[in-house]
């Protein structure tokens, strides 16, 4: 954005609707962006084809940008009508301070120490973000955020309210937006544990997004290729009225992260769901894990939780967790308006994980700035081990749950939990020209992958006397990924 005023206006975070200055029905120009992926998206490829864009002009550190994404209802949108859906929506975030290098992006980590960035909204938002839209943001006139356009396939713009998407699009672009059946979208919340530590628990929901109920689903917990993990819930009632949390909960206990996580602490681990209703999905829904470790300590045992409520206390509640998944404690009857004090005991040599909940999904706190809420867990000393709260600059939301992690005692007490672990193998002859064994006493299933992270080949009931041909490859550098249940154990081999 070129002008100081505009700039100032963002930065406050104002809610632009009312401030809007583009005419409706005016011609939308044409852009051609890159998402965060490094992707290009021209918008009139779009419209030609005969799409309805929604345009979510926003910016790291706007709070209401920061509320909509938690709260989901776009992105709830562009599953049921995206990609993923009936394909008749597509929905871009356009970052209007992009241009701006001195504002962090939209990953939730304030590398500049500007407190500048809300939350992670590329962990958030199912839909392209792109980054360096602050040119696009001057053309459409944009000057406060968040600013949702639709722009229908005539080319012709229309600032409009999210919450009324379905009816503006149909209204306005003459279409009827239809679901598609065994439709969902996978919720997964930023996850924690322990910097000590190499198991997390990871929960999730399903968000039925599609015509019909869902009346089950397979769940995977994913490293790469390979399933870790996996599970069938079923569901009973109705729950394809609107997009909601309804569906129950999901879980993995004590899930074994032996892999360097990536970037911002997402991938490579990810739950996929491929079947629904008992049918396998030729594309199954994906949802990337993001998981952080904590440095909180005490050598304490007995530690005072805090929660302070909002207006709807019924929405909040906290729960800890040990770190085998099991739930050792877990909030008292609540009140509205209140702070309610919680001693608890905890074992020592463990990592515990606090979870703040909000069924509603727009944190607690939420339309009283007199009354913001949070979650604190003190030492004897008052020391904070965790503070999930609404007052800070971060999390002033944080939609449906936010976590945190803390150590009590040593953690060396905790080496049982990997005691499944594959013991360390080896391959050989590595290089090779076509054969190898695995050195091992028991049996297996061995993946070779490729450098891309795609199978090639597959081998079961493998133990240190079967030689595993791979004559049939070309030359290159493949992993081989050896699996025992859960546990698994990446090799590297070279194909000469």
């Amino acid at each position: 954005m070129k002008k100081i005023l505009t700039l100032v206006a963002l930065l406050i975070g104002l809610n632009a609707n009312s401030q809007q200055q583009w005419n409706d029905g005016d011609i939308a120009p044409d852009f051609t962006l890159s998402d965060q992926f490094g992707v290009q998206h021209n918008l009139y490829t779009q419209l030609n084809s005969g799409k309805v864009v929604l345009l979510d002009f926003s910016f790291p550190a706007c709070k209401y940008c920061w509320d909509d994404c938690v709260e989901g209802n776009l992105s709830n949108l562009n599953s049921a009508y995206g990609k993923d859906g009936s394909n008749q929506i597509r929905t871009y975030m356009i970052d209007i301070l992009g241009g701006y290098r001195s504002i962090p992006n939209m990953n939730g980590y304030d590398t500049t120490n500007q407190n500048m960035s809300r939350g992670d909204f590329m962990h958030y938002a199912n839909y392209p973000i792109l980054n360096q839209g602050d040119d696009y943001g001057d053309t459409m006139k944009v000057i406060g955020a968040p600013t949702y356009m639709l722009v229908c396939p005539n080319k012709k713009a229309y600032s409009i309210n999210d919450a009324m998407l379905v009816s503006e699009a149909q209204n306005l672009c003459s279409c009827t937006l239809t679901k598609t059946v065994n439709n969902l979208r996978i919720y997964l919340p930023e996850l924690t544990t322990c910097a000590g530590i190499n198991r997390v628990n990871v929960f999730g929901n399903l968000i039925n997004t599609g015509s019909n109920n869902i009346t089950s689903a397979r769940i995977k917990l994913m490293l790469n290729n390979t399933v870790l993990k996996s599970q069938t819930i079923n569901y009973t009632g109705t729950n394809n009225t609107q997009a909601t949390m309804s569906l129950a909960e999901f879980k993995f206990d004590s899930v074994l992260i032996n892999q360097p996580i990536g970037i911002y602490g997402k991938g490579p681990y990810k739950v996929i769901v491929d079947m629904v209703n008992g049918i396998n999905l030729t594309t199954p829904f994906e949802k990337i894990v993001k998981i952080t470790r904590t440095q909180a300590l005490t050598s304490a045992s007995s530690l005072s939780v805090q929660l302070r409520t909002d207006a709807f206390s019924t929405q909040n509640s906290w729960v800890i967790y040990n770190s085998k998944g099991n739930v050792v404690h877990q909030n008292p009857a609540i009140t509205n308006n209140n702070t309610i004090t919680t001693v608890v005991s905890l074992a020592n040599n463990e990592c515990y994980t606090i979870r703040l909940k909000d069924t509603k999904g727009n944190g607690i706190g939420v339309g009283s700035s007199l009354n913001f809420g949070f979650v604190k867990v003190l030492t004897p000393s008052n020391t904070m081990l965790c503070n999930l709260k609404y007052s800070g600059f971060n999390y002033e939301n944080f939609g449906y749950d936010v976590m945190s992690s803390f150590q009590v005692g040593s953690l060396t007490s905790l080496s049982n939990l990997d005691g499944n672990i594959l013991p360390k193998l080896s391959i050989y002859p590595n290089p090779t020209n076509d054969k190898f064994k695995v050195d091992s006493e028991q049996e297996l299933t061995i993946n070779l992958m490729d450098v891309t992270g795609k199978k090639v080949k597959e081998f079961r009931n493998v133990d240190k006397t079967k030689w595993l041909d791979i004559s049939d490859l070309e030359a290159g550098c493949y992993f081989a990924e050896v699996n025992e249940g859960e546990n698994f154990q990446p090799i590297k081999i070279i194909k000469k």
